[in-house]
């Protein structure tokens, strides 16, 4: 196969972007051991979903522009930071309700599905749109990688693989820590899974503040 090299380079490295923890892991992890499974799922369907408008504006060009823009880029950074800041904030000001509460596993998990499906779309669609890195990793190595006489349907198929695989590893990240023995041991934590998550996004905030900062110095 002619672009089979493309293909398996591509699959290599966006396979390890996947496996290094990020924001994205860190919410559907969040969303399946504190909501469950149909929450995890429906999460990640938001987070693929912000990695496909990704891809979209890459194949077209538009990655270029925004990473050129000085403005622009800065504004996307920013704006990253204040929704992963507020996500971080509503974990760390959660009390202990979980607290030695173990016994009443099962109860707690119904009660926490009450989220509705379309608020955790959008917060794992948010939080994969908001995150500049996401723009300059495709945009790196689709204009590192792939050789600009490869097709656009060949490109497209490229991405389209990448956006199953990251479906599928959420899937993985959900059967994990969605499994009963997984998540009653995270619920025995109370509250204190929950701040750990925080500070966690948090940390993701900061990171993304103090770039767009450097970026004016």
């Amino acid at each position: 196969m002619v672009y089979l090299d493309e293909f398996l380079a591509l699959t290599a490295i966006h396979l390890c972007a996947l496996i290094i923890p990020g924001p994205d892991f860190a919410l559907v992890m969040h969303q399946a051991v504190s909501k469950g499974k149909r929450q995890a799922v429906v999460a990640s369907l938001g987070i693929v979903t912000g990695l496909s408008l990704h891809i979209l504006y890459t194949l077209l060009g538009v990655g270029i522009l925004i990473s050129q823009s000085k403005a622009v880029f800065t504004v996307v950074e920013v704006l990253g930071a204040i929704y992963l800041a507020y996500i971080a904030v509503s974990l760390l000001r959660v009390k202990d309700r979980l607290a030695g509460c173990e016994h009443d596993f099962f109860e707690l998990s119904k009660q926490s599905m009450q989220e509705p499906f379309r608020q955790v779309f959008v917060k794992g669609f948010l939080c994969n749109v908001f995150n500049p890195k996401v723009t300059l990793f495709f945009l790196a190595i689709f204009t590192s990688i792939v050789d600009r006489k490869t097709p656009i349907g060949i490109q497209t198929l490229y991405g389209l693989w990448m956006i199953v695989t990251a479906f599928v590893w959420f899937l993985l990240v959900t059967f994990l820590f969605s499994q009963e023995s997984v998540r009653a041991k995270f619920f025995a934590m109370g509250g204190w899974f929950e701040r750990i998550t925080g500070v966690v996004i948090m940390s993701f905030s900061i990171k993304l503040a103090v770039d767009a900062v450097q970026a004016w110095v």
